[in-house]
């Protein structure tokens, strides 16, 4: 892999994804259309910046000197150790927790909420965070009836041809 130092930007396209690992093993991925940016990264520090986009952090569990945040226009995230996301997009910044618990703080009012794993809270500019609410289930993948009739045709051959094979 590449190394970035201090004040690189990671852009990617539409289509494109990138998968960073620090020193200390900490893993971000960086989603489509995302710019991130390395503000420091240090003795045991990592600051990174949120430009546009989505950012996947997994953290690992730190010492009591190391720091880790991320910063996007409207809040900054402090964390211990844990998976999170940020997403940044139409002047708010979005923060979805998956285990650990993340500080969401709003840059302009200094308004802090702490959020748990399978919460998320938005930042919107000069306006404290919203109170911590459940992260909806993804939706459910439905099968076209045609599809569905397919893969049970398919499935009645192989048990079909199964039983031939035994046969012989």
């Amino acid at each position: 892999g590449t190394f970035i130092n201090e004040s690189d930007k990671v852009r990617t396209g539409r289509t494109g994804r990138a998968d960073l690992l620090t020193d200390k093993a900490h893993r971000l991925q960086v989603h489509p259309n995302s710019t991130v940016q390395s503000t420091s990264l240090k003795g045991g520090e990592v600051h990174l910046g949120v430009v546009a986009g989505r950012v996947r952090a997994w953290v690992k569990k730190l010492s009591v000197t190391e720091k880790f945040s991320i910063k996007t226009p409207t809040m900054v995230c402090a964390v211990r150790g844990t998976d999170f996301a940020v997403e940044v997009g139409d002047g708010s910044s979005r923060l979805e927790v998956y285990e650990g618990e993340v500080l969401a703080k709003e840059l302009s009012t200094g308004a802090e909420v702490s959020v748990h794993p399978g919460q998320f809270t938005v930042v919107q500019p000069n306006t404290p965070p919203t109170p911590p609410a459940s992260i909806p289930a993804a939706p459910q993948k439905t099968e076209a009836p045609a599809e569905k009739a397919k893969d049970e045709v398919k499935t009645a051959a192989e048990r079909e041809m199964f039983q031939e094979t035994s046969r012989d």
